[in-house]
């Protein structure tokens, strides 16, 4: 078995060392430049015998007579037609070789990736033909994060670096290839090949988390790395590229910065969820989302005072699919930013509609924003424009974010968020209670309200410590001057117990499930016949 990790003093990767244009592997041609130079001698050596053998040939034709010399004019034509002939097959044999050293050098620069001197995918396919081998898939850790906030130059800065950092901790004989953008693979060929993977992925990511220095600044880069192994089950260089890739996506869907290896019995699962992302693209092209709406109701009254927009997938296949099903998926794929905008204008029809039919009710809509979504160019302009074009009324609008937003927010998410404020719009913290924010660092944001999360409201009559961390957040938010909203009220326990502690407004199945569209008014027709009395107090 080759040694796993390289001796001291010896070759530690293999490809450009820096400074040069192209990559020298022990065995490989010569660049194009040195294979002119060489055969230019040999045209030059062919040159010079002919004239060599010509001359001897020239001086057996002369003749010495009466200290005269002469010799045949005929023989002196021969001689130049000798000549002349050798060199043209001279050339002619120089010209070919040429070609086929020119052919082949073409061959391999194109098999280099242009920007790291790594092998790129045709240089890979070949190398994937070999018994014995474990290829390693591996790309940066939110690359796009670096692209978009030191611009392109840093990125291809990062990249260069990292195939540097590959060469060196790689084994002789083992090969890295650049398949695009910040992808990279591996191929390692050994006959304990499993366990010289793992310990080459282990490296790998070693290396690529020391800080790498960009655009004068350190930056600090994690990767995620799929190993399949060649298998009789895994055996082409498509089904090895393809197993890789899936253990990549289940290294970055636990958590990114890990190394997966490739598990057949999981393999189902993971392409249900790639079916399902490339569905979700063109969920909205098929019409398959749907908006559905849960009351908000003000407990000191019982009157329903709003709805929250909750998107639905009618999936062809799978049926009715809920947030909790999709949403994260849409979220890792950037979908969510369209899904979000597409809510939004959605649910600012339903409205507008609603305020023709029933101008009296002054309900409020609240939509759900992501981080991503926060984080999209362009996105405050893109709610202006649906915001006018469906007649939606600012102040009528809640901008519902998760509390986990608020804590790891950087500045393109406050300004997002301030610019939305500025606008009109009510924001609200969303789900608050998981992430532990004190309530006083939220006031840095343009907060107007919390929403309790249900995780804190279920069981609260048998919880005394929830009890507390509820009253405490509703009094504490009060005092900030926030309006507080308990989510997932599911019996009329915990609704005596919110109303005891002041709270302004609830949101459950206990009050209302989550209705269609297309029954929100008969909802409010409702609402105004039987609006219901306060709840009873929880103290008896």
């Amino acid at each position: 078995m080759a040694p796993v990790l390289p001796r001291k003093g010896g070759q530690e990767g293999v490809g450009l060392r820096s400074g040069q244009a192209v990559s020298r592997i022990p065995g490989e041609r010569a660049p194009i430049v040195l294979t002119l130079l060489t055969w230019s001698r040999r045209l030059i050596a062919v040159f010079l015998a002919v004239a060599f053998f010509s001359l001897l040939w020239f001086i057996s034709e002369v003749r010495f007579e009466d200290q005269t010399v002469s010799f045949d004019v005929s023989s002196l034509w021969s001689l130049v037609l000798l000549a002349a002939s050798a060199s043209v097959v001279g050339f002619i044999l120089f010209l070919r070789g040429l070609a086929r050293h020119i052919d082949l050098e073409m061959k391999y620069v194109g098999s280099l990736d242009v920007l790291t001197g790594l092998s790129n995918r045709s240089g890979l396919m070949e190398r994937l033909d070999r018994p014995a081998i474990a290829l390693l898939y591996l790309d940066l850790d939110h690359f796009k994060t670096i692209n978009d906030s030191l611009g392109h130059d840093a990125g291809d800065d990062v990249i260069k670096i990292v195939a540097q950092r590959l060469k060196r901790v790689i084994r002789p004989g083992d090969m890295a290839a650049r398949l695009g953008g910040d992808e990279f693979v591996v191929v390692v060929e050994d006959d304990d090949v499993e366990a010289v993977a793992r310990t080459v992925a282990d490296r790998i990511r070693a290396s690529i988390a020391q800080p790498i220095r960009a655009e004068r600044r350190e930056i600090l880069v994690t990767s995620s790395i799929g190993v399949a192994v060649k298998s009789p089950q895994v055996g082409t260089p498509g089904e090895l590229l393809r197993a890789a890739d899936l253990a990549l996506y289940r290294a970055k869907r636990q958590g990114r910065d890990r190394v997966v290896f490739y598990n057949e019995s999981s393999e189902s699962n993971v392409l249900h969820r790639l079916d399902l992302e490339k569905d979700l693209w063109q969920a909205m092209d098929r019409d398959e989302l749907e908006i559905d709406y849960l009351p908000e109701v003000r407990l000191q009254t019982g009157t329903l005072t709003g709805l929250e927009a909750l998107v639905r997938w009618r999936h062809p296949e799978h049926g009715l699919l809920r947030p909790h099903s999709f949403l994260g998926l849409a979220e890792e794929s950037g979908s969510v930013a369209e899904i979000g905008l597409w809510a939004l204008e959605a649910g600012c029809l339903d409205w507008a509609r609603l305020r023709r039919a029933r101008p009296r009710e002054g309900l409020t809509l609240g939509v759900n924003f992501s981080s991503r979504q926060l984080s999209q160019p362009g996105l405050v302009r893109r709610v202006e424009e649906i915001i006018l074009a469906t007649e939606m009324e600012p102040r009528s609008l809640r901008i519902e974010i998760s509390e986990r937003v608020f804590l790891d927010g950087g500045a393109a998410q406050l300004t997002a968020v301030q610019q939305l404020r500025s606008l009109g719009f009510a924001i609200v913290i969303d789900d608050f209670g998981t992430g532990l924010a004190p309530l006083s660092y939220l006031r840095q944001w343009p907060v107007q309200g919390v929403k309790i999360d249900r995780t804190l409201v279920s069981n609260l009559e048998f919880d005394d410590s929830k009890l507390l961390i509820v009253q405490a957040i509703i009094s504490l938010s009060h005092d900030l001057g926030f309006e507080v909203t308990a989510v997932g009220i599911e019996t009329p326990q915990q609704l005596g117990q919110l109303f005891d502690l002041g709270c302004d407004f609830g949101q459950g199945y206990y009050l209302s499930e989550p209705i269609p569209s297309s029954s929100v008014e008969d909802l409010l027709a409702r609402a105004a016949r039987h609006r219901p009395p306060p709840p009873a107090s929880s103290v008896a």
